[in-house]
C-alpha cells in the first residue's frame, strides 16, 4: 500500500506533466511584462495629441429635450479636427459627441472624419500625415477590454512610418482610442497575452476567460503546494553528505523547489487573487462616498448648457486642450487641462480661476463616513502604500484622510473629487495581490534599478524550478 508521502509525490509528478508548461510560460512572459506594457492610449497621450482649444465660433447646443432624460457621468469639451466638440458619457457607459459649431449630434463618424482625427494624432506623435485605411474592426486582440465596448467599431489607420504603427479611431466619438506598433504587438503576444491567457477569441467571452484563468491558477497552486510538501518531506539529513535522494534534473528541481517553492506559491496565489474569485478582496465601489462628495448627478440641464454657451467669451488659456465639467458639493465646476497635464479649476459661471480651500476637505472628510472618526488627515506630496502606481504616477499633491477603522479616502487637490477610496478588502488586495505579485511593497523597493534586480533574480529562480519540473514531466511522459 502506498504511503501518504508517495501518493503526494505521484500527484505532484503527474500534475506537473500537464501544468508545468503553463507555469513556465507564466514565468517567461513575466520577464517580458516587466518592460513592455499592454498597448493603450493613456490620458497623457491623448492630451499630448490634442489640438489647442479654439472656441471663437463656439458654442451651439441641441435642444434640451434631446438629452434631458439621461444622467451624465462626464462632460468634456475638446477640439476635433472639424472644430470644438462636446463629449458626453452617460451613466450606462454610452458615448455621445456634439459638434459645438453646428449643434448636431455626431451620430455617424464617417471615414473622412475618422481620417482627420487619425491624421491629427499621427502628426502630433511625429508619425507623418500620410495614412492608409486598413478597414474597420469590431474587436481584435488590442481592443478586448470592456472599456472599448461603447466605442466600437473602429477605423484602423496605418501611418507610413517604420514602426508598423496602427491607430484605432472610434466610430462613436471619432477619437483615437488605441495605438499599437510592431514591437508592442510582438512582445505582447509573448508577454501579456500569454501571461493573462488573453487571446481575443477567449477574452471576449468574459465568463469562459474568467474560469479558464481561475481553474488553471487553482490547479497550478495545488501543484506547487504538493511540490513544497515533497521538497521538504524528501529532505534526508541522515544521508552522508546528501540532502536529496534524487539525481540529475530531479536533484536540481528538488533544491530549486526548496529555495523558491514558497515564492512560487505566493506568486500563483496572488495571480489567482487578481481575478477576485467569488468577489474575494474586491471591495465596495464607493458609490455612496462619491455621491456625498458630488451632492447631485451631473445632467445636461440649462445651467451646464449656459456654461458651455459662454465659452466663446471666456478667458480660456491659450495652451488649453480640454475642459472637463463635474459636480462637487452640488455645484458645477470646470477643470481646464493643457498638453503637459497641468490642471486648473475654474468657476464656469464667471470663468475665473479658483483655488479649492482646505476648509472644503475638512468639511467633506467626516461626511463621507459619518460613523467613523478621523485618525489623521492632510496633504501628501509623495505616493504612499495605497495611492501609487508603478507606470503612471497618480495626481499629486492629494488630500488624504485616514479613518479610525483604517479605511482611506484620497481627494483631488484641484477639483476636490474623490480620487480613490480604499476599504478593508481593497487594502488586503493591495498586499496579497499587488504586493506579492509585483513586489511593490513600498516606494524604496519600487525604485529602479533596485526593483529590476530583485525581481529578475527571484523570477529567474522560480523559472528554473518551472523549467526543470516541466523537463522532468516531459521525460516521464515520453519515458526518455
Amino acid at each position: 500500500m502506498l504511503s501518504f508521502s508517495r501518493i503526494i509525490f505521484l500527484i505532484h509528478r503527474y500534475f506537473g506533466i500537464g501544468l508545468g508548461l503553463i507555469v513556465t510560460l507564466w514565468c517567461l512572459s513575466g520577464f517580458v511584462m516587466m518592460y513592455v506594457a499592454y498597448p493603450e492610449v493613456s490620458a497623457q497621450d491623448r492630451l499630448a495629441a490634442s489640438p489647442y482649444l479654439a472656441l471663437q465660433d463656439c458654442c451651439l447646443l441641441p435642444s434640451l429635450d434631446e438629452f434631458s432624460d439621461i444622467a451624465i457621468s462626464g462632460a468634456r469639451v475638446a477640439m476635433w479636427p472639424q472644430g470644438p466638440t462636446l463629449f458626453l458619457s452617460d451613466e450606462y457607459g454610452g458615448q455621445h459627441a456634439i459638434d459645438l459649431q453646428t449643434s448636431e449630434y455626431l451620430v455617424e463618424i464617417t471615414q473622412d472624419m475618422a481620417a482627420d482625427a487619425a491624421r491629427q494624432y499621427s502628426r502630433e506623435f511625429g508619425l507623418g500625415a500620410d495614412l492608409a485605411l486598413l478597414g474597420t474592426v469590431e474587436l481584435d486582440q488590442w481592443t478586448v477590454y470592456q472599456s472599448f465596448i461603447p466605442l466600437r467599431p473602429f477605423y484602423q489607420y496605418q501611418p507610413q512610418d517604420s514602426r508598423g504603427t496602427i491607430l484605432y479611431v472610434s466610430s462613436v466619438t471619432g477619437e483615437v482610442v488605441q495605438h499599437t506598433d510592431r514591437n508592442e504587438r510582438f512582445f505582447n503576444w509573448i508577454g501579456a497575452v500569454v501571461h493573462w491567457i488573453y487571446p481575443a477569441a477567449l477574452r471576449q467571452n468574459e465568463t469562459a476567460w474568467f474560469w479558464t484563468v481561475v481553474i488553471l491558477s487553482g490547479l497550478s497552486l495545488f501543484l506547487t503546494i504538493t511540490g513544497v510538501y515533497v521538497a521538504i518531506r524528501y529532505l534526508n539529513f541522515k544521508r552522508d553528505g546528501r540532502l536529496s535522494p534524487f539525481h540529475g534534473w530531479g536533484l536540481w528541481h528538488h533544491y530549486i523547489g526548496l529555495a523558491f517553492g514558497l515564492l512560487t506559491l505566493t506568486w500563483l496565489l496572488s495571480g489567482l487573487l487578481s481575478m477576485t474569485p467569488f468577489s474575494a478582496l474586491e471591495g465596495r465601489n464607493a458609490d455612496y462616498e462619491r455621491s456625498v462628495v458630488t451632492g447631485r448627478t451631473l445632467s445636461f440641464d440649462e445651467s451646464i448648457r449656459q456654461n458651455i454657451r459662454q465659452l466663446s467669451a471666456a478667458n480660456i488659456p491659450s495652451n488649453a486642450v480640454s475642459i472637463e465639467f463635474s459636480i462637487i458639493g452640488g455645484e458645477t465646476l470646470a477643470v481646464i487641462t493643457d498638453k503637459s497635464g497641468e490642471r486648473v479649476r475654474y468657476n464656469p459661471n464667471t470663468w475665473d480661476a479658483e483655488v479649492l480651500e482646505q476648509s472644503y476637505f475638512l468639511d467633506i472628510a467626516p461626511r463621507i463616513k459619518p460613523n467613523a472618526g478621523i485618525a489623521s488627515q492632510g496633504w501628501i506630496t509623495e505616493q504612499d502604500s495605497y495611492y501609487y502606481s508603478r507606470r503612471t504616477a497618480p495626481l499629486l499633491p492629494a488630500y488624504r484622510v485616514i479613518y479610525d477603522d483604517g479605511e482611506r479616502a484620497y481627494f483631488n487637490a484641484i477639483s476636490g473629487e474623490l480620487s480613490d477610496f480604499v476599504d478593508k478588502p481593497r487594502q488586503w488586495n493591495r498586499w496579497l495581490y499587488n504586493g506579492l505579485h509585483s513586489l511593490d511593497f513600498n516606494n524604496f523597493i519600487r525604485q529602479r534599478p533596485l526593483w529590476d534586480i530583485l525581481v529578475l533574480l527571484l523570477l529567474a529562480g522560480v523559472t528554473a524550478g518551472a523549467v526543470t519540473g516541466t523537463w522532468l514531466g516531459w521525460k516521464r511522459l515520453t519515458k526518455t
